[in-house]
């Protein structure tokens, strides 16, 4: 059983800065720590490990040094849905691909939109006003989208998978 609320965890993360500081300049390198699930006897050691691994991979290119899984759960679990479509790239086929074929043939912004309007969570003023163009505008290319596509953004699911395939398709990491 997890006992998050151990104080023990806030000095596993304060003892693994400080190690990194003395140990950064005689090394001279990059140091990163991460501070894995803890949890009440022996047998969760693996799953500690593997979610202490599953954090030093969200840390990699980020700068920053340590965290524990905690502060990182929603990358970790990003992390896991993004490896898991790799071995299972079906995950990824649907309604986007056709905003994705159509934005890089056509060098539309349909996806772009697509995300602003999610990230939004539908608040058409603020999702024109990160995209730079006028509220009609917006809804224009969003009606236009969901008619392309066949996309129902009124349908909670739907809107959940597609919100899902942008954060873990390539799309995240500039491919398309």
């Amino acid at each position: 059983m997890a006992d998050d609320a151990d104080p023990d965890r806030a000095r596993l993360a304060t003892l693994a800065s400080d190690v990194i500081e003395r140990v950064r300049g005689p090394a001279r390198s990059e140091l990163t720590a991460a501070v894995g699930a803890t949890m009440a006897g022996l047998q969760h050691i693996l799953v500690s490990r593997q979610a202490a691994d599953q954090v030093l991979r969200v840390l990699s290119g980020t700068g920053r040094q340590v965290a524990a899984v905690e502060e990182v759960r929603s990358e970790t679990i990003l992390l896991a849905l993004r490896e898991y479509a790799r071995r299972d790239p079906q995950l990824l086929e649907g309604k986007l691909g056709a905003l994705v074929e159509h934005d890089r043939t056509r060098h539309s912004a349909f996806v772009e939109t697509l995300r602003a309007y999610l990230d939004a969570f539908g608040d058409i003023p603020s999702a024109a006003a990160a995209t730079g163009v006028h509220p009609n505008t917006f809804r224009y290319r969003l009606r236009r989208l969901s008619s392309l596509a066949d996309l129902r953004l009124d349908d909670p699911v739907e809107r959940l998978v597609t919100e899902l395939q942008l954060h873990i398709g390539d799309l995240d990491e500039g491919g398309a």
